[in-house]
């Protein structure tokens, strides 16, 4: 079945600042709602020609993610809060947000770490498989 001809499928969640601990004011932990997750952030321009170019893998990703409650594949547009990229920019969270993309990864809701493997979509189901192996006693899903 084709990515693009299902109806139930939605594509790679959209946040927003609010989707972070203090309304983005910690932007090290994603809020309560990504307990118990594996989730995966692309933090991008809608402009960017590299975040243009990984956006086919990037649905690819989600979709082959998206009946497992473990995963989240998530995007946030850095346009449209600047003022989140600016603090997670000041503070010593473990990342930074100086190019687009940048892949984040959370596992239990914290930052987990800084993805920087191949934008294909097998490469990146490879490292939330062997991340969520070598976290199994941390998720629950």
């Amino acid at each position: 079945m084709s990515i693009f001809n299902d109806n139930n499928f939605t594509g790679p969640i959209e946040l927003s600042n609010f989707d972070f601990e203090s309304n983005g004011m910690n932007m090290q932990k994603l809020n309560s709602s990504y307990n118990d997750k594996l989730t995966i952030v692309k933090f991008y321009s809608p402009t960017c020609v590299y975040c243009i170019e990984s956006k086919k893998d990037y649905i690819d990703l989600s979709y082959r993610v998206n009946d497992n409650e473990t995963y989240v594949v998530a995007q946030f547009d850095c346009t449209k809060y600047p003022e989140a990229i600016d603090t997670l920019n000041n503070f010593l969270y473990g990342y930074k947000v100086e190019g687009y993309p940048t892949y984040i990864i959370f596992v239990n809701s914290l930052y987990y770490k800084t993805y920087s493997g191949g934008r294909d979509v097998n490469s990146m189901l490879n490292e939330l498989y062997a991340i969520k192996t070598s976290n199994q006693n941390t998720i629950t899903n």
